[in-house]
């Protein structure tokens, strides 16, 4: 038995003791120190033929040590031996303990009943009621105060959530509405792209955006940014001769590379802003409309090109982000606006999903970045749905739209780049940033 098993002995001594004083016990002074009480509780003990000595008896009481939460499961009285009953507590944890007590009879109900010196007697199973309600009392007082002290510390800690919670909302709310300081941040990691090809006057150049995603500078971009299409024979579509008897073939869309691409950095911070760098397609792929370009040119300041990092957590509707590239071919800007869905998918490109936004995009943002609040990479800008006219015999109308634009989804990008490092025997190793 531990220390709420000795409450309970202390207050079955209490109770005979309170008893025996009640009854006029006579309450002597003791050389060995303690309570009075319990001295006379202790002559009184000696008086009815008990033998050990004061420090032997209160050893005999007092030793036994139970846990906390025990409590009284019975008293029940074991022996009688003249006029000394013995008492056995059983405690809920089916440890026991025991205490005497002189006894008489009570004429009137025969009952066994506590006598001191004087003859006065107290029922014993009043006695053992007594016990029993001190001791709830004494449980349900410390059990309350325990509750009490719980109450205070949960409310506490309520207090403690509430204020962490406020903090992190104004922290989200300071980051939303600072998230165009990324535009500075990146400024020297976005690149406006020049696309031509020299060979032939037929083809038209294109601009658009790409960014670095990795120190030893790797490039991110759409295919059709560095790409074009030209429509050439079939030869293995013979369609017969024409008046002239010439061979007449079907016709194929060839994809091509352009031979020239070039970039240049509007604005950077640490590259001076008349570098043109040369870029090389290391591969493409037409189904996710990716390209991975790698740099020719070392970093003109320093050992590392300055990439952006990929974002490694989800991507909710309502999310803020940031739209950052060559729009029109005017040079580097940013606009800003929500995730308004994801997971978006369009039957000319199966195999990707689509990030959709209400940030403007324009011709010219085509391979850029969107960027969340914690300055991470979630897509790569691709596409916005335009007005178009309706028309028929009758009538004609616009139909309007606003606020739709797209970018493929960084899980997409993830496979085009796992499966350009098996095609191209390239590694891809950039870094990362999560939400904290």
């Amino acid at each position: 038995m531990k220390k709420s098993s000795l409450i309970v002995l202390l207050l079955i001594v209490t109770v005979l003791c309170l008893t025996l004083a009640a009854c006029g016990t006579v309450l002597p002074n003791s050389s060995t120190g303690g309570d009075a009480e319990i001295h006379a509780l202790y002559q009184a003990y000696a008086e009815d033929g008990g033998t050990l000595s004061y420090e032997e008896w209160l050893t005999s009481i007092k030793g036994a040590k139970g846990e906390d939460g025990v409590g009284i499961k019975s008293i029940d009285k074991t022996e009688t031996e003249g006029l000394v009953d013995t008492y056995t507590i059983t405690l809920t944890n089916d440890e026991t303990a025991t205490f005497t007590v002189t006894n008489g009879k009570d004429g009137e109900n025969g009952k066994d009943a506590v006598v001191d010196g004087t003859g006065a007697v107290v029922d014993s199973e009043e006695m053992t009621d007594a016990i029993k309600s001190a001791y709830e009392e004494v449980f349900t007082e410390k059990f309350e105060s325990t509750i009490a002290e719980y109450r205070e510390i949960n409310e506490t800690l309520s207090n403690r959530v509430a204020d962490l919670e406020d903090a992190v909302r104004q922290s989200i709310a300071a980051a939303n509405a600072n998230i165009g300081a990324y535009a500075s941040v990146y400024v020297d990691s976005v690149l406006n792209i020049t696309c031509s090809e020299p060979t032939n006057i037929n083809v038209s150049g294109c601009q658009g955006t790409g960014f670095i995603i990795t120190e030893d500078g790797y490039i991110l971009t759409n295919n059709h940014v560095v790409s074009y299409e030209t429509q050439e024979a079939d030869l293995n579509d013979f369609r017969g001769y024409n008046i002239w008897g010439q061979k007449v073939y079907g016709a194929i869309n060839v994809s091509h590379t352009y031979s020239s691409i070039k970039a240049a950095f509007d604005g950077a911070s640490l590259y001076p802003s008349d570098t043109v760098l040369t870029l090389e397609v290391i591969y493409r792929d037409a189904a996710y409309d990716l390209a991975l370009c790698k740099i020719v040119e070392n970093p003109p300041i320093g050992e590392k090109w300055n990439s952006i990092p990929f974002y490694e957590g989800e991507v909710a509707r309502g999310n803020r982000m940031l739209v950052l590239g060559n729009a029109r071919g005017f040079g580097y800007s940013a606009t800003a606006g929500l995730v308004s869905a994801t997971g978006k998918t369009f039957s000319d490109t199966p195999q990707l999903t689509f990030i959709q936004t209400d940030a403007a995009i324009n011709g010219g943002n085509s391979g850029g970045p969107a960027i969340n609040i914690y300055g991470g990479l979630i897509g790569v800008v691709n596409s916005k749905f335009v007005s178009v006219i309706k028309s028929s015999y009758f009538s004609s109308e616009i139909e309007d739209v606003e606020g739709m634009g797209f970018a493929i989804e960084l899980s997409k990008v993830k496979e085009f780049l796992a499966a350009a490092e098996v095609s191209a025997s390239v590694t891809v190793s950039y870094k990362t940033v999560g939400n904290e």
